[in-house]
């Protein structure tokens, strides 16, 4: 809205002139005129009133204006000077009126006897119902009470209707020449009149003045007691733009209108936010006189509009920022008040504002006017851009040279382009070598970037694990047993055997060979294969001496390389002589079985002559008691003994 430079502070009391009973439908103030206006004898208009014209009849030398009317704010009145012994009846008629239901008519009079006359004039009221005058409905001939301003009302309702209805005004002063009293009249009023109750509030106007600050306002209005009774509470209700407000609960004493006490009060309601210019909706309503109900409501109800003029500040336009964490920022404000001025909260001016980070600015804008008006604004920034990677990183499988990275764009305002370190603008890259490094950089729509780099790696090779293993199946008694887990690969693992067990190992085995096929997440895979021996035929090599690890059986050591057994090698023990092959023939129980072929070196020094004049020393190396043995030839043989360090043995 276009705002107003001028200060306002009104306080609106309803248009129609309140009266004893009801509100006027017709007055006439007879102030703001000029001679010859008010009783007159030109047959001349009168510039206030209401509906048309005022006439006067009677003798032009009686008729003069007022300075003062009753309410004593100098304002005009109608009045005839009775100095002039002149015996004329003078007489002011009103223009034709629009007749109302429950008519009745109010109005001021002043009669003084003063210091000319002791005799008094008869002063008169005619009715005109459209088509008959009814002459002398009122009637006075004495002074007014202390020779002061006094209200009179007439009631007539009861008098038929025809038509336009009209109030003649008559000062007689019967035929005599004697000198008589003045007579002066003032607000005439025709309203729609109710009968007097006890107890009858209403609201008589609402403060208007136009709101120049946001927020919280006082809201105003005007209550009047209209009942016979005095007023000490009511219930005034109120509502802007339709949304009713809390009431406020009155308490005081308010008089009657003929008391001697003030009749209205200002009361303030509530207040009120108003957030924005415009123009508000004020609705007040009285209720509950004196704690009854309010059997009158003619007068219950006023309605204003109020209007706020504040500065509105906005914002023009402004910028977020582009990337995350930047401070590219930028805020335009305006307003609709007189020559603002702006300054926010980074201590800068104007209205305008660059280089903002993201983060709530605030502006304050400030004219001549009205008071100030704050704006927070937000300024806002991207999620902040990433790197995502989809897949890829490293190959599934140890020894695997087909690597390959997968990513996308996260935060930012979207729209990605990708550029690898070697010319790729895909976003996938693949065919890529184990244990190299391959940089990525995406951009946004806004140009920010954000860089990764990715180095193909490979898994530990996946092994087979052997936690436990009997290779003995006991004969018959199938005691053989496996335990297996795996080493390195990509967790978890699932195991399968050549038996079809899915477990990580197998108990209760005969003899035979068991296979088992390890893979991992990725799907890579490893086999390992576990005899089991109805005998553990098994041997451990200690060179030069062979052991078979099955205890508690029979055993008969033989020579590979013939076939033969070896003569007295029948301990589970075994020391060859000779250098050679050996295995072991191991029998328990039904089940007799021969374990593999083992070599055996340096077990003894080899012939020095051959025949009678041989020489051996076994077992060799040693690290304990050793044989030496000599032809039957040797004869006062010498020797020296020397040890692995190239020391002579004593």
């Amino acid at each position: 809205m276009k705002r107003s430079l001028l200060s306002q502070g009104i306080f609106i009391i309803i248009s129609l002139l309140v009266t004893q009973f009801g509100y006027s439908q017709f007055s006439e103030t007879f102030d703001n005129t000029t001679i010859p206006a008010n009783w007159t004898n030109s047959n001349s208009t009168s510039s206030t009133s209401t509906n048309a014209f005022w006439k006067f009849t009677g003798n032009p030398g009686y008729a003069m204006g007022g300075t003062q009317d009753h309410t004593g704010n100098n304002g005009s009145f109608a009045w005839v000077d009775g100095s002039s012994p002149d015996g004329l009846v003078v007489s002011l008629t009103s223009p034709s009126i629009q007749p109302i239901p429950n008519m009745y008519l109010d109005f001021y009079l002043k009669r003084d006897i003063g210091t000319y006359s002791t005799t008094h004039n008869t002063f008169t009221v005619d009715f005109y119902d459209g088509s008959t005058w009814h002459n002398g409905v009122f009637t006075h001939s004495s002074n007014t009470a202390g020779g002061n301003w006094e209200l009179f009302t007439v009631q007539l309702d009861n008098f038929p209707v025809n038509g336009n209805i009209q109030i003649r005004f008559n000062v007689n002063k019967n035929g005599s020449t004697a000198f008589y009293d003045d007579v002066a009249l003032d607000d005439v009023s025709l309203y729609i009149g109710y009968p007097p109750t006890p107890n009858d509030a209403g609201i008589t106007g609402i403060d208007t003045s136009t709101v120049t600050c946001k927020g919280l306002n006082d809201v105003k209005a005007q209550l009047s007691n209209f009942g016979s009774d005095q007023l000490t509470s009511a219930t005034v209700n109120w509502s802007v733009d339709g949304v009713v407000q809390s009431p406020l609960l009155f308490s005081g004493v308010l008089d009657t209108l003929g008391g001697q006490g003030s009749t209205d009060t200002t009361l303030t309601l509530g207040q009120y936010n108003f957030p924005s210019s415009g123009t508000y909706n004020i609705k007040v309503w009285s209720e509950d006189p004196n704690g009854v109900f309010d059997t009158i409501n003619f007068n219950d109800t006023v309605t204003s509009e109020v209007d706020a003029d504040m500065i509105d500040l906005q914002v023009e336009d402004m910028a977020d920022v582009s990337c995350f964490g930047g401070s590219d920022g930028y805020v335009k404000v305006t307003s609709n008040g007189y020559a603002p001025t702006y300054i926010w909260s980074s201590g800068s001016t104007g209205d305008s504002v660059t280089n903002l980070w993201s983060e709530t600015h605030s502006v304050v804008a400030t004219d001549s006017v009205s008071c100030p008006d704050t704006l927070d604004v937000i300024v806002n920034e991207p999620p902040e851009l990433m790197v995502n990677l989809l897949e890829g990183g490293s190959v599934p499988c140890y020894g695997d040279n087909q690597g390959m990275v997968s990513v996308e764009g996260q935060g930012g305002v979207g729209n990605y382009t990708y550029y690898w370190g070697n010319g790729d603008t895909d976003s996938t890259r693949s065919g890529l070598n184990v244990n190299t490094t391959h940089n990525i950089t995406v951009t946004d729509g806004n140009g920010c970037q954000a860089t990764a780099s990715y180095t193909i790696f490979e898994p530990n090779e996946l092994e087979v694990l052997t936690d436990s293993y009997n290779k003995n199946a006991g004969c018959e008694n199938q005691i053989g047993a496996i335990s297996v887990s795996a080493n390195g690969g990509t967790s978890p693992f699932s195991y399968n055997w050549s038996n079809g067990s899915t477990s990580s190992g197998l108990n209760g085995l005969s003899g035979g060979d068991y296979t088992v096929t390890i893979t991992d997440d990725n799907g890579c895979t490893v086999t390992e294969t576990y005899p089991v021996y109805d005998l553990d035929v098994s041997i451990t090599n200690l060179t030069p001496t062979l052991i078979a690890n099955l205890s508690g059986a029979t055993y008969q050591w033989i020579d590979c390389d013939n076939g033969q057994p070896v003569d007295g090698a029948t301990s589970d023990t075994f020391t060859p002589e000779d250098n050679g092959s050996y295995a072991v023939v191991i029998t328990s129980g039904n089940c007799t079985d021969t374990s593999r072929c083992v070599e055996v070196l340096n077990t003894s020094t080899e012939d020095l002559i051959g025949g009678e004049n041989s020489f051996k020393i076994y077992p060799n190396p040693t690290s304990g008691e050793f044989t030496m043995s000599f032809g039957s030839s040797a004869k006062n043989v010498e020797y020296e003994l020397i040890n692995a360090q190239g020391s002579v043995i004593d």
